[in-house]
């Protein structure tokens, strides 16, 4: 696996943004267009119905990552 990959966790828009998104209402609502709180619902529709599982080969994408990654 390349470095890079190694990291992405820990490198990546997702990972760094959310949190600090979530504890600033206003930031949240410029970046993704909506509030948290519909954020929220819309993640919880998402987790009820697809739940991708990690394998061998590689980490699936959470559904928080899909979510912002389409809103974007």
């Amino acid at each position: 696996m390349h470095n890079i990959s190694s990291r992405r966790e820990s490198l990546d828009e997702f990972h760094n943004l959310l949190d600090d998104l979530l504890k600033d209402e206003e930031r949240f609502w410029r970046y993704l267009r909506m509030s948290s709180d519909t954020f929220k619902y819309i993640l919880e529709l998402i987790r009820t119905s697809i739940m991708k599982q990690n394998t061998n080969f590689r980490r699936s994408i959470s559904p928080e990552e899909r979510l912002m990654a389409t809103l974007r």
